[in-house]
């Protein structure tokens, strides 16, 4: 604004600005065309948006008024009358304000306020708020010099301000779009982009990742096929649901620095520049001149560069930091040393060694303003990409449309037949289906030629990228796909038939081929490329195989962007019946491997969709391992309450397991499924013939047995407890060797979604020298139906101690589980997680358990003993002749919480418990009391939940040591000095004994008992605060 033009202060090109009224009229606008906007609310108003009252606009307005600047916006009566308002009064259409409720008190100092506008909806999209936007900026910087006005994209942070990435109307190529405004600086409401139609980015980022690509490649690229690339890329990588990171959820503060920040200020750092070698030894580098010298280290990245002083005094002379010259510390921003993620356009005003070290300083900040940290983190992402996608901008492969390379090579008579395909990702996540597929290529394999199959690392798999057919000189013909410089080379000679095809498929693609090939004097050969054999969690297997006659013509190849997603068979039409045609499986992929064909399978799988199975083949050929099983184990995803596989254990020490044991927990945060075990005595005839389930699979799984022999048809049972169960039988018995289950295909989070059963088509015989249970019940289940194992302790007869594994949700250093065995030949039970046994104790017949003391490490305050621990010790003793104790420590045993559980003369251990959770185990004794229990504290369990160290009862009488009795003579309550809660209680006797229960330091309050009284009870209440003084609760009668 013209300050000289002081007639016009309060007027612009069309609009003229005057202050709010208290009257009808005004009133009447904001509370018909601003407060009850809905649009117009939800975008200025952080408040909950709900419909205003006229109490609500009187309060609006007072808010208002108090701005630094508050204006209704008008049209002038010329500019009303383009919009056909005929009005001899300004008209008003919205309102600016600067410093909503006035300058906050003690702040004027800042000179910093804000900026809002919200315009009536007939008004918008017209330009009016860019025009009243520069006048009150005129205004905010020349009448009340607010020099620092932060408008709303100057106040956001960096990671609120988003460019869009779309397609304009009418326009082919994308293009960036800053959120919220258009060109002419009116507001926008944000757009709703499509995955298949756009995709956003942070704007600092944006400079980032074009720094990168350029880093890669020396040619420059337009901002129109960047960020074409770039959305093909993202189309073409399987998605898991939420890609966010918090700063708050991983305690990372830098995360919240602006990456586009770089650090200008010059760091004091002192250089030692050490000894110099006066008596060097003659070497190669003594004969070449420094200058040269100076060139050959500016090539080596900092460890190869201190090597070579080591290992060259020559070199460690001319190398000294203060005699280093400006080109070395120049070539540490190169391509391939350590500051290649500095911005490539920045404004040098230092030298390049202070900028080098002024790096190296901001590097060591973790802080909010920890930018090049930042910036740092984001390029290592993206150097996981650029390769790849700066090949699609030098390559461009060609790809054709698929429906219009069907019809061509239906058009050429050929038949398209079995068909295989990855995985898309999480449901829904991909608008395309399951995978998306850019284009088609037709790969002939009939006629003889070298084939060179390109393999690229993506996302941490090696996808099969291209093929390059070569003739027998080995020059290229033609290429598929975005070649890459790791290939797998073979040659198909003309007389050589492709016989089938085994595909091994994941998300987002393909991962492993190999062609069976069968040569002219019909000799079989495989030739494979990738990994097709024993595959890796999510990857399945489908073997291809002609339908129509012996030899396959060729494979129809899906791409997206960057690699192989479809294959399918092109085969000659034959005359085949449908009877002579092999039996096709449908889009099913097979986790390790499909069944044998030996065995009958009672499941039916997806046909009409890919499908992905695990095989889990525990019975082995035949059946041939069922008499050495002895027990199964559940991987039990307790985050999302699903079940992710089964492992099975034998005699012999065998192990198979199937499924996946990684589980996301949070974005980039990744944990281990638990695992929960159920016994089967296969060396006493014990079989598995059926299964019930829950679909999804929760932790509700069961596994029917038999022992002996049945002949007559099993009928469908139904669990009366649960009638929804799904139930699986064989039909007459059959031993089942093997269970089918169906996959829910999400990254790292998959989980069976149905079961089938695989079981022998006659009944198995039993070796008679094996000794063989009575039972001969059907209805005999073992279930997991939670994470907790519960086992009384009568009759134990043996307890197992076992510790955790590698790569398990409990390591070597932890007590992970028990296994308790019984002298009424009762199944086993296992309790917590079982891995490897470290110990065990015997225990006679009638003998008790006495006592199970366990130790974890401290972990904050002491009050909350532990509950969500690991155990890293545990002793457990009966009673009897010994050895009657057994104590092992896996892990540390020092600074350690002890836990114990032991009886005493009034009450025995009665039940154990051991509670599975992802990051912690629970431990939970029950006792029973025993007829001389009298005078306890508490019988109660659930007393001693809030206590942490050795957890004995207490008594009001105890024995004196000389036959008789004495009593408690004053009581100590101790009190957490955070919680205020009841954390401890001491007892002293008559006669001076001492006797504690829980954590018995810092605040106390104390109670003397009286000699005419005696103890007769306690009580105990909630508070939230603790009275100083004696304690009021406890009951007392006189003698």
């Amino acid at each position: 604004m013209d300050i000289s033009s002081v007639t016009k202060a309060f007027q612009s090109e069309r609009l003229i600005y005057r202050s709010p009224e208290d009257n009808d009229k005004d009133k009447e606008f904001f509370f018909k065309h601003i407060e009850n906007d809905p649009v117009a609310k939800a975008l200025s108003d952080p408040s909950i948006l709900r419909p205003k009252n006229k109490k609500d606009v009187a309060d609006f307005l007072t808010e208002f008024q108090k701005s630094v600047l508050a204006v209704v916006l008008c049209l002038s009566p010329d500019e009303a009358k383009k919009q056909n308002i005929e009005s001899e009064e300004p008209v008003p259409i919205g309102f600016i304000c600067i410093g909503w409720g006035g300058n906050p008190k003690n702040r004027e100092q800042h000179r910093a306020t804000h900026i809002g506008i919200v315009i009536a909806d007939a008004f918008r999209n017209k330009g009016y708020g860019g025009e009243s936007i520069n006048w009150a900026l005129d205004w905010a910087f020349s009448i009340p010099c607010t020099h620092q006005l932060q408008a709303d994209e100057q106040q956001r942070p960096w990671w609120r301000m988003i460019y869009a990435v779309q397609r304009e109307e009418g326009q082919s190529h994308f293009s960036l779009t800053p959120i919220g405004y258009s060109q002419d600086g009116s507001l926008e409401p944000h757009p709703v982009i499509r995955p298949n139609e756009g995709f956003f980015i942070h704007q600092a980022c944006w400079p980032i990742y074009r720094d990168r690509m350029f880093l890669e490649s020396p040619r420059r690229y337009e901002d129109e096929q960047i960020l074409q690339v770039l959305f093909d890329f993202r189309q073409s990588m399987p998605s898991n649901g939420d890609g966010w990171i918090s700063p708050k959820l991983f305690r990372l503060e830098f995360l919240k620095a602006d990456p586009s920040i770089s650090p200008t200020s010059p760091t004091l750092y002192r250089l030692v520049d050490g000894e110099t070698y006066t008596q060097v030894s003659p070497d190669v580098f003594s004969k070449l001149s420094t200058e040269l010298n100076h060139e050959i280290i500016n090539l080596l990245n900092n460890g190869s560069f201190l090597n070579l002083r080591l290992a060259s005094k020559t070199v460690a002379n001319l190398t000294k930091p203060a005699d280093l010259p400006q080109t070395f510390w120049a070539s540490r921003f190169s391509r391939d040393h350590e500051m290649r993620f500095f911005p490539l356009e920045y404004d040098r005003k230092e030298t390049w060694r202070d900028l080098y070290f002024s790096m190296k300083h901001a590097l060591k900040d973790r802080s909010k303003t920890a930018h090049a940290l930042n910036r740092l983190r984001i390029w290592k992402g993206l150097e996981d990409i650029a390769p790849c996608t700066v090949a699609m901008l030098e390559q461009s492969p060609r790809l054709e449309d698929t429906a219009s390379c069907r019809e061509e090579l239906v058009s050429l008579g050929y038949d398209m037949t079995q068909k295989v395909q990855g995985f898309g990702g999480e449901p829904g996540a991909n608008p395309h289906g399951d995978i998306y597929v850019k284009g088609s290529r037709y790969l002939n394999l009939r006629g003889g030629a070298w084939f060179s199959v390109g393999i690229g690392e993506l996302d941490g798999r090696s996808y099969i990228c291209s093929f390059r057919v070569l003739g027998r000189d080995h020059i290229e013909k033609f290429r598929i796909g975005l070649v890459n410089k790791a290939e797998t080379r073979f040659l198909i000679k003309p007389s050589d038939q492709v016989i089938a095809v085994k595909v091994a498929t994941t998300f987002g693609g393909i991962v492993g081929l190999a062609f069976r090939i069968k040569d002219e004097l019909g000799e079989v050969d495989w030739k494979i490329v990738g990994k097709v054999d024993k595959p890796d969690d999510y990857v399945g297997i489908k073997l291809l195989k002609p339908q129509n006659g012996p030899y396959i013509m060729g494979l129809l190849l899906g791409l997206d962007a960057c690699k192989v997603v479809t294959i399918q068979l092109v085969e000659k039409p034959g005359d085949a019946t449908a009877m002579d045609k092999p039996k096709t499986s449908g889009q099913h992929v097979w986790h390790p491997a499909p069944p044998q064909t030996d065995v009958v399978t009672m499941f039916t799988p997806t046909v009409d969709e890919t499908a992905f199975m695990l095989n889990m083949d525990f019975g082995g050929p035949s059946g041939s391992l069922l008499p050495l099983l002895t027990r199964v184990a559940i991987f039990h995803d307790d985050l999302n309450y699903n079940v992710r596989g089964l492992g099975f254990y034998y005699t012999d020490g065998t192990e198979r397991e199937f499924g996946f044991r990684e589980v996301l927990t949070t974005y980039r945060h990744r944990g281990t499924a638990i695992e929960l075990s159920l016994p089967i005595d296969g060396p006493a005839g014990e079989r598995i013939i059926g299964l019930g389930y829950s679909a999804p699979l929760a932790s509700f799984f069961r596994i029917i047995t038999r022992f002996g022999r049945t002949t007559k048809m099993i009928k469908p049972m139904e669990d009366p407890e649960n009638p929804g169960m799904e139930i699986l039988v064989s039909p007459h018995g059959e031993a089942v060797t093997g269970f089918l289950g169906q996959v829910r295909m999400i990254p790292l989070s998959g989980y069976l979604e149905s079961l089938g059963l695989v079981h022998l088509d006659h009944l198995d015989h039993l070796d008679s020298s094996r000794p063989v249970s009575p039972s001969t019940a059907l209805n005999y289940y073992k279930a997991h139906e939670g994470q907790s194992t519960s086992v009384l302790l009568n009759d134990v007869k043996r307890i197992g101690i076992s510790c955790g594994r590698e790569r398990r949700s409990r390591r070597p250093e932890h007590v992970s589980g028990f296994r308790f065995d019984f002298w009424d030949q009762s199944p086993p039970v296992y309790a917590g997680q079982w891995f490897k046994e470290i110990g065990h104790l015997d225990v006679s017949e009638g003998d008790r358990i006495t006592s199970i003391t366990l130790w974890n490490a401290v972990h904050g305050c002491a009050y909350h003993n532990g509950r969500n621990a690991m155990y890293s010790g545990v002793r457990i003793e009966k009673s009897g002749p010994g050895p009657n104790a057994v104590e092992v420590h896996p892990g540390p045993d020092g600074n350690m919480h002890e836990l114990c559980y032991a009886e005493n003369r009034f009450e025995r251990l009665d039940s154990f418990a051991w509670g599975v959770f992802h990051e912690h185990d629970s431990i939970k004794v029950k006792v029973k009391p025993t007829p001389l229990a009298k005078k306890c504290l508490s019988r109660m369990s659930h007393i001693r939940e809030g206590l942490c160290t050795k957890s004995d009862k207490i008594f009001w009488e105890v024995e004196d040591g000389k036959g008789g009795w004495t009593s408690v003579s004053q009581i100590a309550a101790f009190f957490n000095p955070d919680t205020k809660g009841l954390c401890g209680l001491e007892f002293t006797y008559k006669d001076n004994q001492i006797r504690r229960g829980g954590y018995t330091r810092g605040d106390k309050m104390t109670l003397k008992v009286k000699p005419s009284e005696e103890v007769t009870g306690a009580l105990t209440r909630c508070a939230t605060t603790v009275i100083s003084g004696d304690i009021p609760h406890v009951s007392v009668s006189s003698l």
